[in-house]
């Protein structure tokens, strides 16, 4: 693979995740709302918009590059877990 077809294959990635970043962040605009709200109420919105912006963003980032992997928690810490064995490239 040449550095030119990394770069374009890098400026796809971009495009997309861009897209599909601002999708996400236009779900939670349309969610927001200014009530008054108790603090178990806002807890609950927190873990609601947490679900609505993984709808959009996982799925469509997953899609966006070849053998991906993705951290459930997002305090994750260390190593991600194996990638499928058809993701492994000959060294």
């Amino acid at each position: 693979m040449t550095s030119s077809s990394v770069t374009h294959l890098d400026n796809g990635l971009l495009d997309e995740v861009v897209a599909t970043v601002t999708d996400g962040a236009a779900v939670l605009r349309d969610r927001h709302t200014q009530h008054t709200r108790t603090f178990d109420d806002i807890v609950a919105e927190i873990h609601a918009n947490d679900a609505a912006a993984l709808d959009v963003l996982k799925s469509r980032l997953l899609a966006a590059r070849p053998c991906p992997q993705w951290a459930e928690g997002e305090l994750a810490s260390g190593a991600l877990p194996p990638k499928h064995r058809s993701c492994w490239s000959p060294t």
